[in-house]
């Protein structure tokens, strides 16, 4: 019963990645880890926000866009609380008290966030702030649950002692 409860548990989290990051991938969209808690708690860190490409819709407000970081190198995820009149986008992460401080132009728009899957960043999260004890605990847990879900198809038991 425990073999099959843990294959249970882990084909039905590699469907549901398949499902979940696969698809839109072959869609032309991307993953990006979060890696701040700026948009908590909607948005933790380490979750994975899979964003649509950005095709120069208009965004309406409430709108969690990818965008480049105005003060420098990499991406930020925050959501579009205002737009301006010549298009640019007020942006503001949810824990955040204020308004992102430089607007957006729709030329640094990247993505426009679809699918949000919860702690599956995690891994990315913990190597780049040198948590290795975490990453650790969650690499022998699943290789528990691999090495229960060993036992569904049921074995064959013989004793050790033969009568004939």
């Amino acid at each position: 019963m425990v073999g099959f409860v843990a294959l249970l548990a882990a084909s039905s989290v590699l469907w549901l990645s398949v499902w979940a990051v696969a698809v839109p991938l072959l869609r032309g969209w991307s993953p990006m880890v979060v890696m701040s808690g700026s948009m908590g708690p909607a948005i933790d860190t380490g979750d994975i926000v899979i964003a649509a490409p950005y095709q120069g819709q208009e965004l309406p407000l409430g709108s969690v866009i990818v965008f480049d970081d105005p003060s420098g190198p990499g991406r930020l995820i925050h959501r579009v609380v205002q737009v301006t009149p010549d298009r640019h986008y007020i942006t503001k992460g949810d824990a955040n008290a204020t308004n992102d401080s430089t607007s957006v132009a729709p030329e640094q728009v990247r993505g426009v966030g679809r699918i949000l899957v919860p702690r599956a960043g995690l891994p990315f999260v913990w190597v780049s702030g040198g948590q290795w004890g975490h990453l650790a605990v969650a690499i022998v847990a699943v290789a528990v649950v691999f090495w229960m879900a060993r036992w569904v198809g049921g074995t064959k038991r013989v004793s050790p002692l033969v009568i004939s």
